[in-house]
């Protein structure tokens, strides 16, 4: 059978709507993807959006997303896939899901609830994935648990409480107390405002444009961040920490790498240490601040209206009269201090 032009042309712009979807905001991408590869939709329900004011989600080895972008109703799908190699029929999930599973989605009092719990004596081998995809509208206190699975959140306003044992944290525009933990992954968080608590045993931090109080943690990692104003709390044990265009206070503080700051303003203290790498840190030309720096040696590029001293790996004193109080060690590396 020959295709003919016109054929052609409609599957021309079918391909072109399609790649267009891919296409858009961190926010946009979380709420198209499912992040379930082969994932076999098994369950999808709507309610209406002024009904769901809570949403509480725990899966066994699965992912959670939640997103505030609906507009007419809340919907919530379900999707589940085999953890073995092979892939089973939607007849052998449900019968594996009847038999070793129990499962649980209700809106009761502005709850929507949806759990995922494997019986006991169940086997790793024979489990399945079980990973839920939310839509709601954007006012919303959020409850979600997973054993196994990433969690992504994006475009809510509310109190958000999450935590995975072996996945990544992934959470854009979020306003209001956000609190993420993670023991075997890493974390992104952009376009935040708030109260926000992020922790990790066993990757990195990534953190762009946030306004709050800043908590970032990790037992095994890097942290790196672009545009945060308010108070920023960074620690690492085992990784480096470098953030720029900062008008916030920072304490920032490693064990086994370097630290990073370029302050384009500021706003707080400064407070920069590690046990084992060089600190770098940029202050504005006009910052007027108390400086105590320490290290191996103690380098500076552009210092001006000066009042103390700079010798054997320390440098104490004020520039421009003093003020914000500036403080940077290092037990095995140089402190460089530069202006912008």
């Amino acid at each position: 059978m020959k295709l003919t032009p016109k054929i052609f042309l409609l599957l021309g712009i079918c391909v072109i709507l399609n790649s267009s979807c891919v296409i858009g905001t961190i926010a946009n991408q979380i709420s198209e993807s499912n992040d379930n590869g082969d994932a076999i939709l098994l369950t999808k329900k709507t309610f209406p959006i002024s009904s769901i004011k809570e949403v509480k989600v725990n899966t066994s080895g699965g992912s959670i997303s939640v997103t505030g972008d609906a507009e007419q109703e809340a919907v919530l799908e379900m999707y589940v896939k085999s953890n073995k190699s092979r892939s089973l029929s939607k007849e052998e999930i449900q019968e594996i899901l009847d038999r070793d599973y129990d499962i649980n989605i209700e809106e009761k009092n502005g709850v929507l609830e949806a759990r995922a719990k494997r019986r006991e004596k169940l086997s790793w081998e024979n489990a399945i994935s079980i990973s839920f995809k939310i839509r709601t509208g954007n006012k919303l206190t959020t409850d979600l648990s997973t054993s196994g699975g990433s969690i992504q959140l994006a475009n809510l306003s509310g109190k958000q409480t999450f935590k995975t044992s072996g996945g990544s944290l992934k959470i854009d525009n979020l306003k209001g107390d956000i609190t993420g933990k993670t023991s075997g992954g890493s974390i992104q968080a952009s376009n935040g405002q708030g109260i926000i608590n992020l922790t990790t045993s066993g990757g990195s931090i990534k953190l762009e444009n946030l306004d709050g109080n800043v908590f970032a943690s990790t037992s095994g990692g890097s942290i790196k961040g672009h545009s945060i104003a308010g108070i920023l709390v960074a620690e690492t044990s085992g990784g480096s920490i470098n953030f720029d265009d900062l008008t916030c206070k920072i304490d920032a503080s490693t064990s086994g790498g370097s630290v990073t700051a370029e302050i384009r303003k500021l706003a707080g203290d400064v407070q920069l240490s590690t046990s084992a790498g060089s600190v770098n840190l940029t202050l504005p030309r006009n910052a007027s601040a108390d400086l105590n720096l320490k290290g191996f040696k103690v380098n500076t590029d552009g210092l001006s209206n000066f009042n103390g001293s700079n010798n054997k790996g320390k440098l104490v004193g004020s520039i421009n009269g003093g003020g914000t109080s500036i403080y940077a060690s290092t037990s095995a590396g140089n402190v460089n201090l530069n202006f912008n």
